[in-house]
């Protein structure tokens, strides 16, 4: 086993070491129920030796904020390394859910990778909604194996995707995949350029696959003289004069491989023509201590010009950092970077309530049952039924009583919406393994707590404790229990690798349990869920080789109108909803220019068609006058047909729950619908409960008799979509309005 340093230490670690970690740990896996205390005192040998974050920033986003990542993952070619740091760099961005993430030293020869595969399809949690660029050595002289040495990328998310030009993109022009720069373009010409860069070392490597000889042996074939590393910064610097230039703002974010203040490259980047500054210097007035784990200088950097307003700045541990680099996090004003304070686009949750998930659905229902006794809902419905008969339209005090019953049903239906389930988000597939270092992980958490004071029952929290294997917590230190918290922390990481395979292991013996115990029912939804994990990892895989990732639309956050000649755009709340509701008020009202609506036809039928003459129509009584043209005629004889049959009894003014239930059981429960929150799927798992199935169908048969419908039907959500991508006229754009489920 090759030697390595131990991350913080300042000795080489000895093959016995190595050893005797690997059979305590072997040892610990075995035996992981008593495990926690045996290692206590191996983790201070162990490489997850922390260090402090340097800077701070918030966790959740603000408004009016763009957050970049920058990483160095140190090659991510072999399947084992890649799925663990792609599982560590898919947790930061969990955490801190940054807009654009780089990349450095992917390690990976894109042409020689599987078919499809790109750097996205590395990270499967940020595939939807985003975008990758990469850069590497592709020169055919170097196509000798997928692992390559080197190699950046990008990735964007969010809101900054509707800024992003996909044409505009720029890779090292002597295609040795030295950085990858993406341009953002915002209000009236407002360009900002994000480049990733790898600095190529001074020290000469010999061996063969290094970026070093990469670069000399380029040199060679082309006859160049020097060596890599001034060659890197005669072409960056050059390259950064021309953008520069050209006007656009820089964000520079590189392993530079010296220090990032004194070093040779470093401080040219604050000539005249470039201006670049280091927004770690600039913002917290200290550098990072280090930013290699066997490092004692800051080689890792993110410069930016002074036109780019730099807000917060942290450097991560390296113990939350993939790779043995410092990841850094930096917020910039969304005003300075694409020209307008961008507004940040909260992404509906999941529904907690989905007839997919039985568990979700019986606990619906069985709160439903609870709440509909407790506020005798069917005995009241059943009152405004028996007051209604024969009454159209309903009395007022009547048309009050359903407006209530029909708010507070719908309040129920929010309610246990809520209650009908937890939402956990897994980092990895969840097994008995996994589960059992996760919840010891967030114990630690919580034992950190009672020893400051912020639990109120400490007893009942060792005793949860002491069921995870965790000995005499009472006993433990603040010391022990972080060491504990970092043990727990890197089983889960361990785990990672196999956590698919566990997760299949552990449904399989569940099925074979049930199908022994002979209960068909569970075994059943067992083998739909090992259907719905399997068919949802297959078409993830097939995303990565077929999907156009080609982003997504801007979100409408700005509306554009032509008024007098001049196109004139619209950005605050309320001038946007001024000109659609003006746009979409002359489309909607189009209808007032057809013949029904015009002349004496529409003067005798009136706004509500409640007039004798609209009566007539309806009984096939009325005289059609002679000016009216041929297809208003057939129009109005049609009707007549069809007010006869209903007014003689042939057509029912009911449903039954067995058409409400057979309804509901074929619509498509995602679709987008109900402002008030009720949608498809309440309706759906309503379907399947008698009791709930005649009280929504009675309720529904209540609206055709009498014409009473409740208020929430008047609100309805419009929603505006681009025609043509990127134009923001509102005459050019789609209006859908989306109402009440039922």
């Amino acid at each position: 086993m090759r030697r390595r340093r131990s991350r913080g230490k300042n000795r080489w670690v000895s093959d016995d070491e190595i050893e005797k970690w690997v059979e305590e740990e072997q040892w610990a896996m075995e035996n992981s129920l008593d495990m926690m205390n045996a290692q206590i005192d191996v983790i201070t040998n162990n490489e997850l030796v922390t260090v402090p974050s340097h800077g701070s920033i918030p966790e959740v986003v603000e408004e009016g904020i763009v957050r970049m990542l920058s990483v160095q993952v140190n090659s991510m070619s072999t399947a084992r390394v890649r799925n663990r740091k792609a599982a560590e760099l898919q947790e930061v961005v969990r955490r801190y859910n940054p807009n654009l993430i780089g990349i450095g030293e992917v390690g990976i020869n894109w042409n020689c990778a599987k078919n499809g595969q790109r750097l996205l399809s590395l990270f499967p949690e940020l595939e939807k909604d985003s975008q990758s660029a990469t850069a590497h050595n592709s020169h055919l002289s170097e196509k000798i194996g997928v692992h390559q040495m080197g190699g950046v990328g990008q990735i964007i998310r969010g809101e900054l995707l509707g800024f992003h030009k996909r044409k505009s993109l720029s890779k090292d022009f002597r295609n040795l995949g030295r950085w990858v720069s993406t341009v953002f373009s915002g209000c009236q010409g407002h360009t900002t350029r994000v480049i990733q860069a790898y600095r190529v070392r001074s020290v000469r490597s010999k061996e063969m696959g290094s970026m070093e000889q990469q670069h000399i042996r380029y040199m060679q074939k082309n006859g160049l003289q020097g060596n890599p590393t001034d060659m890197f910064d005669s072409d960056l610097l050059n390259q950064l004069q021309v953008w520069r230039a050209n006007g656009d703002r820089l964000i520079l974010m590189m392993d530079a491989n010296e220090h990032v203040l004194t070093g040779k490259l470093c401080r040219r980047l604050s000539d005249v023509s470039i201006g670049l500054r280091e927004v770690t210097k600039d913002r917290l007035g200290s550098l990072c201590p280090n930013t290699h784990a066997s490092g004692s200088i800051p080689i890792d950097g993110v410069w930016a010009t002074p036109d780019v307003e730099v807000v917060n700045v942290k450097w991560l541990s390296f113990d939350e950092s993939p790779g043995d680099h410092r990841a850094c996090l930096v917020d910039f004003t969304s005003r300075s970077v694409v020209g307008t304070d961008g507004q940040r686009i909260v992404r509906p949750a999941c529904r907690r309530l989905t007839s997919s998930n039985q568990q979700s659905v019986d606990n619906y229902l069985r709160e439903m049952e609870r709440q509909w006794d407790i506020h005798r809902m069917d005995q009241r419905l059943a009152a405004i039924e028996l007051a209604s008969a024969g009454a159209t339209p309903l009395p007022p005090e009547i048309a009050a009583a359903a407006e209530k019953l029909d708010r507070q049903a719908a309040e129920i239906q929010r309610h246990c919406k809520k209650h009908c389930r937890k939402i956990y988000r897994s980092e990895i597939p969840c097994s008995p393994e996994v589960s059992l270092w996760d919840k010891r992980g967030k114990m630690f958490t919580r034992m950190l707590a009672a020893l400051a004071g912020r639990v109120k029952n400490p007893g009942v929290l060792y005793k949860k404790a002491r069921k995870l294997g965790i000995q005499s917590p009472r006993r433990w230190t603040e010391e022990q229990i972080r060491h504990g918290w970092h043990i727990a922390k890197a089983w889960k990481r361990r785990l990672s690798l196999s956590a698919p395979s566990l997760r299949t292991d552990h449904l399989t013996q569940r099925l074979i349990e049930a199908e022994a115990t002979g209960d068909t029912e569970r075994a059943t939804a067992i083998r739909n869920m090992l259907a719905r994990e399997s068919n949802s990892n297959m078409w993830s895989q097939l995303s990565w080789a077929f999907k156009d990732n080609g982003g997504r639309a801007n979100a409408v956050s700005r509306i554009e109108r032509v008024e007098n000649g001049e196109v004139v755009e619209y950005t605050a709340q309320e001038d946007i909803e001024r000109v659609v509701r003006e746009e979409t008020q002359s489309r909607f009202s189009a209808a007032a220019s057809s013949p029904f609506c015009q002349g004496l036809l529409g003067e005798q039928l009136g706004y509500l068609s409640d007039t004798t003459i609209a009566a007539s129509i309806l009984d096939g009584s009325y005289v059609i006058p002679p000016e009216v043209d041929d297809a208003t005629a057939l129009l109005i004889d049609e009707i007549g047909r069809i007010g006869q049959t209903i007014i003689r009894g042939s057509t029912r003014q009911d449903i039954s729950p067995e058409e409400f239930s057979t309804y509901w059981r074929r619509v498509r429960e995602s679709t987008s619908s109900s402002y008030s929150g009720v949608h498809f799927g309440h309706y759906v798992v309503a379907g399947t409960s008698e009791r709930f199935a005649t009280f929504f169908a009675k309720k529904i048969s209540l609206t055709m008799r009498t014409g009473w419908a409740p208020s929430r039907w008047g609100i309805g959500l419009t929603v505006l979509l681009e025609k043509i991508a990127g134009v923001a006229l509102v005459n050019k754009t789609r209006a859908i309005l989306l109402m009440e489920g039922d």
